[in-house]
């Protein structure tokens, strides 16, 4: 069976529209935009920053705090993104520094911080009210000192993942054993699909730690795929930055498998920034030329909308 599977480092920028003068980025700082919109219940988030110089180690720079960003839906919500202002603060007993947020629910989630540093939260922005749901379209619109970007992606269906099988593997080169997961799921012929596989990286925890703009996935194309793919190893493939064994385990740790729906767009984007990758030398070199995105005006990244199958197991 031949599967088309890539592992990739990246990061993703999202973008909008709104009636003012519009600038173009010449020569000049663009706007990345990292984060999602997930069938998972909300609020969903977006880091907003500037390009870092070229060169650079980093992808994205310092944070934008004062952009006018709103997603909406074809079913004629229209929401304004929040910053995410949330006071630091310190555990009495304990000492490690958090912020609280608030979901759609009214429930408090705990977000625990690496260390006191207020400028991971600059950038970072909040939906308040829109959900994300199958079949609908989402449009992101932010408008910055002048630019306008704009992008827009339907959230399509995907598969159940039926079970999650961790698998012993040796690998030679250091002498270790771990555990490589094999997923099983129905696979709908009757459409094209492109899906893409993480371990829950569209998340705050993962945005202020800075771990969303390095993220370790696969992406798949159906094409080749049989009616019911009987475990499909999640390690497959190839990285850009020569790193291997991306979705290797150890026993009792716990995991969460994510299978995620990507339109055909955002499979190509992902793909073609694996072939920047391999023709410029490494993720941190400048690539010669920008992937297709469905961002408007110099946007850095992809607008991505997934829906998501997962499974939370303890690796046995």
């Amino acid at each position: 069976m031949k599967q088309l599977v890539i592992i990739i480092t990246f990061l993703i920028a999202f973008s909008c529209s709104e009636e003012f003068p519009l600038e173009t980025f010449e020569n000049s700082e663009r706007i990345v935009v990292e984060g999602a919109i997930t069938n998972e219940p909300g609020p969903y988030y977006f880091r907003i920053s500037k390009s870092s110089p070229l060169g650079s180690l980093s992808y994205s720079g310092p944070g934008i705090k004062d952009a006018f960003i709103t997603i909406s839906d074809n079913s004629g919500i229209i929401d304004t993104l929040k910053h995410l202002d949330a006071p630091i603060e310190q555990h009495p007993i304990w000492y490690y520094y958090y912020i609280a947020v608030e979901n759609y629910n009214g429930v408090y989630d705990t977000i625990r911080l690496l260390g006191y540093d207020p400028s991971t939260l600059i950038g970072i922005y909040h939906t308040t009210k829109i959900s994300g749901q199958i079949g609908n379209t989402y449009n992101f619109n932010l408008v910055y000192e002048g630019h306008i970007i704009s992008g827009s992606e339907e959230m399509l269906n995907v598969p159940e993942i039926d079970t999650v099988i961790f698998k012993n593997q040796y690998l030679a080169k250091d002498g270790q054993e771990f555990f490589v997961p094999y997923i099983y799921f129905s696979e709908p012929k009757s459409e094209k699909n492109y899906y893409m596989f993480n371990f829950g990286n569209d998340d705050l925890v993962d945005m202020i730690s800075g771990l969303a703009r390095v993220w370790h996935f696969s992406i798949l194309n159906d094409e080749y795929l049989p009616d019911y793919v009987n475990g499909f190893n999640l390690d497959d493939g190839a990285s850009p930055v020569g790193h291997e064994d991306f979705f290797y385990f150890s026993q009792g740790e716990s995991v969460n498998i994510r299978m995620l729906s990507l339109t055909e767009g955002a499979y190509n984007f992902y793909k073609s920034l694996l072939s920047q990758f391999e023709n410029d030398g490494g993720a941190y070199s400048p690539t010669p030329s920008t992937p297709t995105s469905n961002l408007s005006n110099g946007g850095l990244g992809y607008f991505r909308v997934s829906a998501v199958s997962e499974k939370k197991m303890l690796v046995n």
